[in-house]
């Protein structure tokens, strides 16, 4: 071991960086005469030495073993050796040199801190990002003059600028981090005041017009990934600074400018604001002409050469207002009086000459040349933002001048493809790709050139813009052509990268015409249809006979057949010739919209899988009931690996998880299940380890790829990305650096999906090496010699894949948990299982205190600035699976100064956990990084293996490159290259295993955490306030409530878990207790065994909040099933207890808002038993509220109760309705109970009954044991049904049910029969005349039923506050479910009124009769109708009549 130190100290030492010798000369020591200066000499030697070494790193791949940072070390000796010894003119003009190579070479890191910063640095220039945020704060610094010499200054901070962003897209080069745009536009505020600066100096036009090409470099990428709004005002900013200065208007710059103008004009067109767009394109158009103008009339002849300059920045702007001068035109001619009443359609004019619409007419005025037209229609039909694979017509229907605008762009760009338009005019044949030319120059430069003609890259963009606006006449005219032609260019390159690049592009169009074969559009065979008709007609004429593929279109079009699963199969294929080419070729947005499609067509069938349970029964028969479920799998399997060769989870982690769980399941029944069905097409032959095999594969690639995506979102100066503290509720963070609660869950969702495949993942490890031992042993059993020792054992296949995973302790976790469920299933060693869940819930707890102590000391920094000779242990900003970002620690040496910082790096293989001067193999270790303004560095390490254990150090340096302390500093503790994840996720799992291995003391102590966690702690009572009672011993249940703001941060899959693992502590609890439901005396004292149930209800109460939180219908149904179950026992005791009602009444809100379909079953003994249970909990809720004097609570209670009952009791089968009579006499014995029943009836018995049991109400007891008899002694089946009277009822046996008929329950006809002892009772005693105070009326409309409120208030129609009134009771009516009710009586209410306003009003009051007299005969009902008879006597002369009329009411 001493041996040992003193090698590696030796080696230490010579691998230390050169110090620099203070007594080296510098250049002024030597003659200014002499030609050759040996410092310089030097100087330059090494100086091309080492532009030669970094020329040749960049034309040569990194080795493994090289240092990542040598060419950094290289320059920063170089930089130490010869910086202060040399001229400071010399020296900054080479730094500035070195930079500008450096930039080509895309070393940004090494530009940036070696050349850049030190170029700040060696001018003692300190400028902090807040010095760059404005003009006024820059030139507060005062270290600019405002000429030439501010150049170098403001040169190395745009070089600072530009090597920032590049860093910063290094990692995120999607912008997926909010961090990264914030970043990004932060840059662009700094080229923009550092323009502001220049712009005074007229000599310094190069350095604006390398801001401005920097400027639209950042806000191109901006606008490429959606970030228009952000980058609109710096481009406005760099075409005003183009214009602002003399040397950059002139013609030399005129198509950098013209670029800025289109650039502007494209985000005015991505915000959807098409007038500024044009606004600000006509004024540079007047820009371009004025620049034009001067240059014809200088005094020098005109240059030929500048003709296609200014065609160029005339077609760049020109494009955005051409599709406004074509919409006005178009306008203007369907508005023409002159216009012919039938236009012909383009098919009619298709064979005509060029230009044959008034689109065409507009190309050839606009532009020279099919080239430029063709661009300019490219450009006006490309929407911005919009996906090629979701079809949909450019503009809606209903606007026929757009469509009939674009139909013609498209029209006019197939017939250019064709090789029509520009100076040929007419194409030989109208269909075809005849235009297209094999220049090497792009399409601008051809318009520029006025060329004919159309490039290969157009022609493919074209096609594929047809496709998403439903041009199918033209896709289909030029993708049956061009797709040969893609394939026989990509022969003949020469160059491999040009021929990858075609190949790659007739994939593209292939998949884009497999989904064209998959879209059913209306419009698209509508089309087709109206096509065949006239090509056939056509033919007819002609007297020839129609094409045969022709023929084949008609019947398809005309049949439309639904997409079937050979459909699907056929183009997932052309998906799968993808996987061998290189994702960056292709159309990613195709391949991704594309198996998207697909996933959703299977995603039904596997909608019941689920992952977490044991039980296969009702997958195997979801899956019996799919038509060819192995080809269903096999599209799955299809979709899925499209999807990880595609990177789907950079785009939606969730769905990549949800395939890769559901996946995984299926091939793991379907690897240790004989039955073919649950296997894919093509794995039928497959043996159970090669598909075990295969799915364990894929699930890694998920897992790396989820991780792929939570390292591209991570976001700096977050506790989340360091460690996991979602279980410490009240945590001390910065509230700033908090992101909205949605974001919060969203990510919280795709941890909590990561820790079960994480799971699943080792699930199937564990099965995987239990199928290569019986593989093994298959094949020694066969062989002719037997070898033992090749063979391995079952344990020592785990013990591999535990080898793994043992340097990650959450994985080692997960790995613990399926192994313990595995022995589980092979009923193996309890005790092993035992010892394993232990293990797991001690490194649970472990990893708890990890995550503390980590967040505690890089995101609190408790420890505060050391003094020590070398750095304390660097302290963590970003912790992921691939990479970490890291800072120095507060430190300040005694004698020195800090100048420079360098990381070192190198994973834990051995014993050995101390960093060496050798370990800057990775890359980001070994760079030299300065401070700059006491602002600490921050470093990024990549190239880490994920699971893997890793050490960092870091060693300071003075500004002559001493190493501080002669050595390093202090190492981090070993720290596990994986993002965090959630530990109460861990504890969820390990309760739920521990629960199927029967470990209830495991499960209760890892449920203990979710608990604490999601649940808020009962409220302390206030000391201050004493109460005395004598009920000490009184049982009073607690109502837990659930932490709103937790549950609303947690995932939808952690809340889950919760409830099944608290359904399932329930049923231990259940089942060790013996508190099952048909235990009334529990074999114990009665009391303590209440006690447990009434305990065990308040968990579920909880369960039925949550349930209510995720919206989950069945779980809520199935925490009131177990809470029923718990108390059915005091509820047949009949205990007029406090807290049973407490619980009856929370189950009964929550029963009356489920949905029908969940109350419901298809076995009527269910629905038998669901019904049983809900009048139990209605009758005994409403007995013990009227024994407490709470009689109207109790009729509500009673009243929702037969609503659910009524839904409850209805046949699963669509049901008929009842006839009105049969309803109207349902109702009138509901609410009224005084019809007359024929003598002998049933129904008369059941009334005389009820009268009986009403007489004996007025005992002591308050009517509490008369209405339990109505329990006991149900009355008869159709006591309640209506009778016809002319039939006996009690003789005659009950009719059968007759379909769809609604079969009351004897549950139903106790409840009905109890609420119709009580509406008689308010009848009887409380019926209104309509004289009464209306001061009193509000309480009594309270307490009726809105049908009875209601006709007791039409009574008050006269009084003033009768609308008072109808409000109050149409509210009542519409929350008792009566809306159909209550609008009617809003309806008969209106009409009242509009009636009596007519009357009252003077201008439509009806002459001869009195208006009080009219009112008083619409109020009266016996006078409302009435009759008049009159009497004719005859024999009189003259036909004189006497008339005698009475009133009489109808």
């Amino acid at each position: 071991i001493l041996l040992l130190n003193r090698y590696n100290s030796l080696f230490e030492k010579s691998n230390m960086p050169v110090v620099a010798k203070s007594r080296q000369l510098p250049a002024s020591y030597y003659d200014a005469t002499s030609k050759i200066n040996p410092v310089i000499e030097a100087f330059n030697k090494e100086y091309e030495e080492f532009k030669t070494f970094v020329i040749t790193k960049a034309q040569t791949p990194l080795k493994d073993n090289d240092v990542f940072a040598r060419s950094s070390n290289r320059l920063f000796k170089l930089w130490t050796s010869y910086g202060e010894r040399l001229p400071k003119e010399f020296f900054v003009k080479r730094l500035m040199e070195l930079a500008d190579l450096l930039i080509g070479l895309q070393e940004y890191d090494v530009a940036l801190w070696q050349c850049y910063e030190k170029y700040l640095a060696f001018h003692e220039i300190s400028l902090e990002d807040s010095d760059l945020v404005s003009l006024e704060a820059l030139k507060a610094r005062e270290l600019f003059n405002n000429t030439v010499e501010d150049e170098p200054l403001v040169r190395a901070l745009v070089g600072r600028c530009i090597c920032r962003f590049y860093i910063l897209v290094r990692t995120d080069n999607t912008l997926q981090s909010s961090h990264t745009v914030k970043r990004a536009t932060e840059l662009l505020v700094h080229l923009r005041t550092l323009s502001q600066i220049c712009l005074p100096v007229e000599r310094s036009c190069w350095l604006l017009f390398n801001i401005t090409i920097y400027i639209y470099t950042i806000s191109r990428h901006l606008m490429k990934h959606g970030y228009s709004q952000v980058a609109v005002e710096y481009l406005l900013w760099a075409g005003a600074v183009m214009e602002c200065n003399i040397p950059l208007l002139s013609i030399r710059y005129l198509p950098w400018r013209s670029t800025l103008y289109a650039a502007v004009c494209q985000a005015y067109v991505d915000l959807k604001n098409p007038q500024h767009a044009e606004m600000y394109a006509k004024r540079a158009l007047q820009k371009i002409e004025e620049l034009n103008e001067l240059e014809a009339s200088s005094s020098s002849a005109g240059d030929v050469s500048t003709v296609p300059i200014f065609r160029a920045a005339t077609l760049k702007v020109g494009i955005t207002v051409f599709l406004k001068q074509l919409h006005d035109a178009k306008k203007r001619q369907r508005m023409a009086p002159n216009r012919p009443g039938r236009s012909k359609t383009l098919k009619d004019i298709s064979g005509l000459a060029w230009p044959r619409t008034s689109t065409e007419k507009a190309l050839n005025e606009m532009f020279d040349g099919s080239a430029a037209q063709f661009l300019a229609v490219l450009e006006v039909v490309n929407y911005p933002n919009k996906r090629t694979a979701f079809t949909s017509p450019a503009v809606p229907e209903t606007d026929e001048v757009w469509t009939e605008v674009f139909n013609e762009l498209f029209f006019a760009g197939a017939e250019i493809i064709a090789g029509g338009g520009g100076m040929l005019k007419l194409a030989t044949q109208h269909t075809g790709i005849d235009g297209i030319r094999t220049s090497t120059r792009s399409l601008m430069d051809m318009a520029s050139l006025g060329e004919d003609g159309v490039t290969l890259e157009s022609v493919i963009q074209f096609t594929k813009l047809a496709y998403c606006n439903e041009q199918w006449e033209t896709f289909i005219g030029i993708i049956d052509p061009l797709l040969p032609y893609l394939e026989n260019t990509a022969k003949q390159a020469e160059d491999q990268a040009l021929a990858l690049k075609w190949r790659s592009e007739a994939q593209n169009l292939r998949v884009i015409s497999g989904l064209e074969k998959l879209n059913f559009s209306a419009k698209k065979y509508r089309r087709f249809i109206q096509l065949q008709q006239e090509s056939l007609a056509s033919i007819e004429k002609e007297g020839g006979d129609m094409p045969s593929n022709w023929q084949l279109n008609k019947q398809a079009a005309a049949s439309r057949k639904p997409e079937t699963i050979d459909d699907w199969l056929a183009f997932s294929a052309v998906l799968l010739t993808c996987v061998d080419m290189p994702v960056q070729s292709l159309d990613r947005d195709v391949i991704v919209d594309s198996c998207l499609y697909l996933w959703s067509k299977c995603k039904t069938v596997f909608m019941k899988i689920q992952t977490g349970s044991s039980d296969t029964s009702t997958y195997i028969k979801a899956l019996q009931k799919v038509d060819q479920p192995q080809k269903m799998l096999q599209l799955m399997v299809d979709v899925q690996r499209v999807m990880l060769w595609v990177e789907m989870s950079l785009v939606d982690p969730l769905t990549m998880g949800d395939i890769c769980l559901k996946l995984a399941y299926a091939l793991e029944l379907g690897a240790t299940r004989s039955n073919p069905l649950l296997r894919p097409w093509n794995m039928r032959s497959w043996s159970g380890l090669s598909i075990m095999e295969y799915a364990v594969q894929n699930l890694n690639q998920g897992l790396l790829d989820i991780a792929r995506h939570k390292d591209a979102n991570l976001a700096p100066n977050q506790w989340r990305v360091l460690a996991d503290m979602t279980w410490m509720k009240h945590l001390e963070k910065d509230d700033s650096q908090e992101e909205p609660q949605s974001l919060d869950m969203r990510m919280n969702t795709i941890n909590d999906v990561h820790v079960e495949l994480l799971f699943v993942y080792h699930r199937l490890c564990i099965r995987l090496a239990h199928l290569r031992k019986s593989h093994d042993d298959r094949l020694a059993k066969e062989s002719t010699y037997k070898k033992k020792d090749n063979v391995l054992s079952e344990q020592e296949h785990i013990a591999e894949f535990e080898k793994v995973v043992r340097p990650n302790p959450f994985s080692t976790v997960m790995f613990l948990l399926a192994r313990g469920y595995m022995l589980h299933l092979g009923n193996l060693n309890p005790g092993r299982i035992a010892s394993l869940l232990d293990e797991a819930l001690f490194l649970l707890d472990s990893i708890k205190k990890e995550e503390e102590e980590i967040y505690e000391k890089n995101v609190l920094c408790l420890e505060g600035k050391k003094t020590k000779n070398v750095p304390p242990a660097p302290i963590i900003m970003k912790r992921s699976s691939t990479y970490m970002t890291l800072r120095p620690a507060p430190f300040e040496p005694s004698e020195e100064k800090v100048s420079w910082y360098r990381i070192f790096a190198k994973q834990i293989t051995g014993p050995d956990v101390k960093v060496r001067f050798n370990d800057n193999l990775l890359p980001g270790t070994g760079l030299e990084v300065p401070v700059i303004s006491q602002q600490v560095p921050e470093f990024t390490v990549s190239g880490l293996i994920p699971g893997e254990k890793y050490v960092f150090a870091f060693g300071a340096y003075t500004s002559d490159g001493t190493l501080i302390g002669n050595h390093i500093g202090e190492s981090t503790k070993p720290i596990v290259a994986f993002q965090p994840l959630p530990v109460l996720t861990a504890y969820a799992f390990l309760a739920q295993v521990a629960c199927q291995t029967s470990q209830y003391r495991v499960a209760r102590q890892a449920f203990q955490h979710l608990w604490n966690h999601l649940v808020l702690p009962l409220e302390k009572p206030d000391l201050s306030v004493y109460c005395i009672s004598t009920q000490d011993q009184d049982f009073s249940i607690n109502l837990y409530k659930v932490d709103a703001e937790t549950v609303h941060r947690s995932s939808p899959v952690f809340q889950r878990l919760f409830l099944i693992n608290l359904f399932t502590s329930v049923d231990v609890a259940v089942r060790d207790g013996a508190l099952y439901s048909n235990m009334i005396c529990d074999n114990g004292p009665p009391y303590n065994r209440q006690i447990k149930r009434l305990k065990e209800c308040e968990k579920l109460l909880v369960a039925i909040e949550l349930s209510g939180m995720l919206n989950d219908a069945p779980l809520a149904f199935q925490a009131i099933v177990q809470a029923y179950g718990l108390i059915v026992p005091m509820i047949q005791s009949k205990l007029p207890s406090a807290p049973i009602v407490q619980i009856l009444l929370r189950v009964h809100a929550v029963l009356t808002e489920l949905p029908v379909n969940i109350r419901t079953r298809k076995q009527q003994t269910i629905n038998d038993s669901i019904a049983h249970m809900v009048a139990c909990i209605t009758f005994h809720t409403a007995r013990l509220l009227r024994l407490w004097k709470q009689k109207p609570l109790a009729r509500e209670i009673n009243s929702s109760g037969r609503k659910v009952l009524t839904t409850v009791d209805k046949t699963p089968q669509p049901a008929i309705q009842d006839s009105p009579r049969s309803g109207a006499q349902s109702d009138r014995s509901s609410q009224r109970g005084d019809e007359e029943k024929p003598e002998g009836s049933v129904d008369g018995d059941a009334e005389d009954r009820e009268k009986n049991e009403e007489g004996g109400e007025e005992d002591k007891n308050g009517g509490a044991d008369d209405s339990a008899e109505v329990v006991e002694q149900p009355p008869a089946q159709d006591s309640l049904k209506p009778t016809d009277a002319k039939k006996p009822a009690v003789t005659a046996p009950p009719p059968p049910a007759k379909k769809g008929k609604v079969v009351i329950s004897d549950e139903l006809k106790a409840l009905q029969a109890n609420m119709l002892r009580l509406s008689r009772n308010i009848q009887a005693s409380d019926e209104l005349y309509g004289n009464e105070d209306p001061a009193v009326l509000h309480a009594y409309v309270a307490s009726l039923p809105a049908k009875a409120a209601f006709k007791e208030i039409s009574k008050f129609k006269k009084k003033p506050s009768f609308l008072q009134f109808l409000v109050q009771v149409v509210n009542k009516g519409i929350h008792e479910g009566n809306a159909a009710a209550a609008v009617d009586w809003c309806e008969d209410a209106f009409s009242w009124l509009t009636k009596r306003q007519e009357q009252l009003d003077p201008k439509k009051r009806k002459k001869g009769r009195d208006t009080e007299t009219v009112l008083a005969s619409q109020m009266d009902p016996d006078r409302k109708y009435g009759a008049a008879v009159t009497e004719f006597t005859g024999g009189q002369p003259g036909g004189e009549e006497s008339a005698a009329a009475a009133a009489a009411g109808v």
